[in-house]
């Protein structure tokens, strides 16, 4: 129903309220869709143009490193000037630590990953700033003839559009979340000019999920992105391949063997990059000396192969096209997979995608050659060379639908699906026998974050309405007048509530604003159904939480009723239930979150930090003592206490106990050195007397808190035990009569005084 003064449709033939309520029912339905598409449009505009200023600033870099620094500001004749190439990556390197350390930590590594972190941790939430230096830091890598890839950081680029014009607009959290998604999206598919793998891989590895309701909005940034790309940059193949058929009778059975060589190169490749960060960090040198002694690696190994040097699609191309020996083969698989991981373990910035392509075409090429010269009719290495390229991918990435159609859309050849998708299939299935985590998963693991696919990643979609489900109490009638409906939902103490007709049938729903607002403009005695909101549509009572919460995004509603038809309506969900029983399901994070943000805030430029559990010995001397009392060195926190199969979530007030299982988080990785060797050796012992205490059963100081019983000093209440459970008293703990309590003191005479103090709090003034 229109509100006063504003002109209503025309009502339908069958007159009555609800008819009146349909089309503004119908516009809202749309209005929120229809601005979440003109949303994805912008973000996929924003991602295909971040792009294509990815591509520029990698040209200007490499000029600047190639041909400005070794043709011309040396003066060496032109023989030798080729020997300070080996130098470029170095430099870049060094650039690159300067940027990553000072002004924007997210964009060192491949960018993947860091995506996946602010999904996990930060709801979407990217600082603006990751896409100015998301495009410089990587383009100095390669353009400085660093090994990596171009995907990984322009997917990063266009989430970062995404969740900053979901922060700029105050979207919510997973509308911010989606824009995110939609620019990842648009980077990657714009780069591979492949609107479908674009979108495959925003739902598959960013989003885990291939929920209807981000299917839409992410297919429609992709294919926005790839379409501005390709406006400015040209419309061409990313891999342009010859007419390959999968005509052979050999053909298609020689695929699974490569897909299963494929998953375990894959495996390779992210234990590889594991273990460079791990040499890394072990090695003691500063960050800057990393990154020469790795550039330079780099560099003088690609004097020797120079194909290993930048994104590498040439050699790529080559392969595809089956014109390389066994032997280059061999030697630039085993180049491009040691001058990638010296690259990113030195602190470059650049994605993997482009490397998993490059080692899939050298092994694709390479087991073509085998099988070429062992079986007649085997086909052309460039076919298994296309083929090797999306297994690699598939096996590393974890992502086989990805792999599928980024390798289809990048060479053109939609003939080789059935052996592209075998292929993928298998190695994705060898991979993920042998390891948990996938290349975006590494780092994630070893900094304790856990990202967890599909549904899991969002608990509301395995929970039913039912634990956020309010059975019908208070109600408001058509009839009822405003001001007697606004008194009722003061006193009920909400601030919707549902509109029922005489017959039962349910009507719409109502505000507290709105009823406000009616009585300030003189509507007190008006009928409530003057001022509903109508044709809201019920959710189904098998609905999940996740469904509840997309709709009243798309509903921009806060209260929905739950029923099978108006006229059975069992109650009402509302919008703060739900968030109620999703923090509920997700405290841990949640407070993890809150204590790794304060942290990071301190110092925006710090390392983003390691996470380490700490195992307390069964000897530990410090049990009873409150953590806020163990002094832990500054910059480090305890996220989280795994007490058997109960964990905690830390809080000053958390008392530690031998054989606890301690989550320590630190930035650095001296504090965190600092704050295990405080935990374990350095525990304070406990000193002084203990004496047990029962309160007697008339004890009158129940419900006063341990704070205002004013215990003498040089005494503490250690522990209560009422029945059959164990207590650590707090200071608003109240004590009750039949407890026993353990007192802790310096000497008897304390712990005397301390046992008078606690029996005459409770004793009744004579005359009561």
């Amino acid at each position: 129903m229109a509100s006063p003064g504003a002109a209503e449709p025309t009502p339908a033939p069958s007159g009555g309220p609800g008819a009146r309520g349909r089309w503004g029912g119908a516009r809202a339905a749309l209005a929120e869709p229809l601005r979440l598409v003109a949303l994805a449009v912008l973000t996929g505009a924003g991602g295909g143009l971040g792009a294509v200023a990815f591509r520029l600033m990698i040209r200007y870099c490499r000029d600047l490193f190639v041909e400005l620094l070794v043709a011309r500001a040396w003066p060496l004749p032109a023989g030798e000037r080729h020997w300070l190439l080996a130098v470029c990556p170095a430099l870049g390197l060094l650039l690159v630590g300067l940027i990553t350390r000072r002004f924007a930590p997210e964009v060192r590594g491949h960018g993947i990953p860091q995506i996946l972190e602010a999904l996990t941790l930060r709801r979407g939430r990217i600082r603006p700033r990751v896409g100015l230096f998301g495009i410089l830091a990587p383009a100095i890598t390669l353009g400085s003839l660093g090994s990596a890839g171009r995907e990984g950081p322009i997917a990063l680029i266009g989430a970062a559009f995404g969740s900053s014009l979901g922060q700029l607009l105050r979207r919510s959290d997973e509308s911010t979340s989606l824009l995110l998604a939609c620019g990842a999206a648009a980077g990657v598919g714009a780069t591979f000019n492949a609107p479908l793998g674009g979108s495959l891989f925003a739902l598959e590895v960013v989003l885990g999920s291939f929920a209807l309701g981000a299917l839409v909005p992410v297919c429609l940034a992709s294919i926005t992105g790839v379409v501005v790309f390709d406006a400015i940059w040209g419309n061409a193949l990313a891999l342009p391949a010859p007419a390959y058929h999968l005509g052979y009778a050999l053909a298609l059975p020689l695929m699974l063997p490569l897909g299963a060589l494929a998953g375990v190169l894959g495996l390779a490749f992210t234990r590889g990059l594991a273990a460079t960060d791990r040499a890394m960090e072990r090695w003691r040198a500063g960050w800057a000396c990393k990154a020469v002694a790795g550039g330079l690696a780099v560099g003088v190994l690609g004097l020797w192969l120079p194909q290993v040097w930048g994104a590498g699609y040439g050699a790529v191309g080559t392969a595809v096209l089956g014109r390389d020996g066994m032997a280059l083969l061999v030697a630039l698989l085993v180049g491009k997979y040691a001058a990638t991981l010296l690259t990113l373990g030195s602190g470059g910035s650049g994605g993997f995608f482009g490397p998993a392509l490059y080692l899939g075409a050298m092994l694709g090429g390479l087991y073509g050659a085998v099988a070429h010269g062992l079986i007649p009719g085997a086909g052309s290495p460039g076919l298994y060379a296309v083929v090797g390229l999306g297994a690699v991918f598939s096996a590393s990435a974890q992502a086989p639908l990805t792999a599928i159609m980024i390798v289809l859309e990048t060479t053109g050849d939609w003939s080789l699906v059935v052996g592209v998708a075998a292929a993928c299939a298998l190695s994705y299935l060898v991979h993920s026998a042998l390891a948990a985590d996938s290349m975006d998963m590494v780092r994630l693991s070893r900094n304790g974050i856990r990202v967890i696919g599909g549904a899991e990643v969002r608990p509301l979609q395995r929970s039913s309405l039912g634990s956020a489900l309010r059975p019908l109490g208070i109600r408001l009638w058509v009839d009822q007048g405003v001001a007697e409906a606004r008194e009722v939902m003061a006193a009920a103490g909400e601030t919707e509530l549902p509109v029922f007709r005489r017959d039962g049938a349910f009507f719409g729903t109502v505000g507290r604003l709105q009823l406000v607002e009616a009585i300030e403009a003189g509507g007190a005695q008006r009928p409530v159904d003057e001022f509903c909101r109508t044709g809201l549509p019920l959710l189904p009572p098998e609905a999940s939480l996740g469904q509840a919460m997309r709709r009243f995004g798309t509903l921009s509603a806060d209260l929905l009723a739950v029923g099978s038809s108006p006229a059975a309506v069992l109650g009402t969900v509302s919008r703060a239930d739900v968030l109620r029983v999703y923090y509920d399901r997700t405290v841990l994070t949640l407070e993890t979150e809150r204590k790794v943000e304060m942290l990071r805030e301190r110092d925006p430029a710090a390392e983003p930090g390691t996470f380490r559990e700490v195992a307390l010995p069964e000897s530990w001397a410090g049990g009873g003592r409150a953590l806020s009392r163990l002094h832990l060195p500054p910059g480090a926190v305890v996220v989280s206490v795994r007490r058997g199969a109960q964990t905690l979530v830390a809080g000053g007030g958390t008392a530690l106990t031998a054989g606890d299982r301690v989550l320590l988080y630190a930035a650095d990785g001296d504090v965190l050195d600092r704050a295990e060797d405080r935990l374990v050796t350095r525990a304070p012992r406990r000193r002084g007397l203990l004496g047990d205490l029962c309160l007697p059963l008339d004890w009158d100081a129940a419900g006063r808190p341990l704070a205002g019983l004013q215990l003498p000093p040089g005494a503490v209440l250690a522990a209560v035990r009422r029945g059959d459970r164990l207590l650590i008293p707090r200071g608003d703990t109240e004590l009750c009569p039949g407890d026993t309590v353990t007192l802790c003191a310096d000497d008897a005479e304390a712990l005397g005084r301390a046992r008078e103090a606690l029996l005459r709090a409770g004793t009744r003034p004579a005359g009561r």
